[in-house]
Order: C-alpha cells, then sequence, then structure tokens
C-alpha cells in the first residue's frame, strides 16, 4: 500500500462519507418564461432587472431623475447660476417685459417668488431664495415701479410637486417665479 498524505486521507474520507450518504433530492426551479422588450413596453412600472429598451422608464433611481423636465414659463421667471444672486441680461430683459404691465397699471401687483435647488441646506435655501427675491425687486424698482406693487416670498428648494434631480431640473429651480395679479375695484 502506498502512504498519502494526511490532508488527502481526510478530504478523501470526507468525500467517501459524504458520498455513501443518503442525499435528498434538490428540486429544480421550474424554467423561466422568456420576458420580450414589446412586453416591457406596456409595462413602464416593470421592475424587472433587465435593462429595458431606451424610451421605456423602468423604477430605478436614475429613470426617477431622467424625467421629462417641469414645464417652467420662460417669460414669467429670472433664471440664477448655481449660488448666485446676480442677474444676467436675459434676467433683466424679463424684469423689463414685466415692468411694462406694472407701469401701466398701478392695480397690477408682482408676487416675487424665490427659489433655489435642493444642493443647500434647508437655511441656506430659504435664505438665498429671499435674496433673489430681493434682488428681482430692487431691479423692478430701479425701473420705476412702485414697491406697494411687489411682493416678496422665499420659498426654499421645493418649486415642483416632485423630487428634482438631474443637473438640468436643478437649473430650473434656481430661479424667482414672477406673478402678475390684477386687483379688482
Amino acid at each position: 500500500m502506498f502512504a498519502l498524505p494526511c490532508r488527502r486521507l481526510t478530504a478523501m474520507g470526507l468525500l467517501a462519507s459524504l458520498c455513501a450518504c443518503a442525499i435528498a433530492p434538490v428540486p429544480v426551479p421550474a424554467p423561466v418564461p422568456a420576458v420580450s422588450t414589446t412586453s416591457l413596453a406596456t409595462k413602464p412600472d416593470s421592475t424587472t432587472t433587465t435593462s429595458p429598451a431606451p424610451t421605456v422608464q423602468s423604477a430605478t433611481p436614475k429613470a426617477r431623475a431622467d424625467r421629462p423636465l417641469p414645464v417652467v414659463d420662460p417669460e414669467h421667471n429670472v433664471f440664477f447660476a448655481l449660488g448666485s444672486t446676480e442677474l444676467n441680461a436675459a434676467a433683466r430683459a424679463v424684469i423689463a417685459e414685466l415692468s411694462k404691465s406694472l407701469l401701466a397699471n398701478v392695480g397690477t401687483r408682482a408676487l416675487l417668488v424665490g427659489y433655489t435647488d435642493d444642493l443647500g441646506s434647508p437655511e441656506y435655501s430659504i435664505a438665498l431664495s429671499g435674496k433673489r427675491a430681493s434682488t428681482v425687486a430692487a431691479e423692478f424698482l430701479k425701473l420705476g415701479v412702485r414697491p406697494s406693487q411687489l411682493r416678496k416670498a422665499s420659498r426654499g428648494s421645493q418649486p415642483f410637486d416632485r423630487p428634482c434631480k438631474s443637473e438640468a431640473c436643478r437649473r430650473l429651480m434656481r430661479r424667482v417665479k414672477i406673478q402678475l395679479a390684477t386687483r379688482t375695484p
């Protein structure tokens, strides 16, 4: 007889004892039917792990960030750069156009609602959105609009009814919304 190293003998003995034992059969799972991409297209809320066609939105967090952007009226909004309260030429043009309505009718009021993106703390967002509304109000005053026609509000980072996580959507959040209303006698 030949000698085997101790480890091999132990491993072979373990293997032999396992083979000698009666082992219960393992049930084989039923085959999963194949899912076509056309069936995924009819179910946009699918939570499968396969990647659907590019036009179908899955329930992953990335897909939620890729939702269509909210509709924002550019004629009644002034947009700002990240962390800024400075007006650019486009913002000044919007304010100049809307000031014509305010100057022509002293019964017209403007509510200036400041917003920020969701990148800062709530305290920072409220302060920055208030400064943005004040900047827009100051520009209206420079153009001759009466202070009694202006009201300011600071809303922080809640401009839309749903979360907004893409950079394109965050650019839309950094704004002052200008709501005109005519007072009726």
